[in-house]
């Protein structure tokens, strides 16, 4: 975490962890609405 930190220049691991938790669930949600109209019949 402490990498992604110093790269992204957030000022602390907190804000560094929420934000890419909110990253990675927008992604997870967006591809599970891409996957979703292939079982939608």
């Amino acid at each position: 975490m402490k990498k992604n930190q110093d790269v992204s220049g957030y000022s602390s691991p907190t804000i560094t962890k929420l934000i890419h938790v909110e990253v990675t669930r927008r992604a997870q949600r967006s591809i599970t609405d891409k996957l979703g109209y292939l079982f939608e019949a």
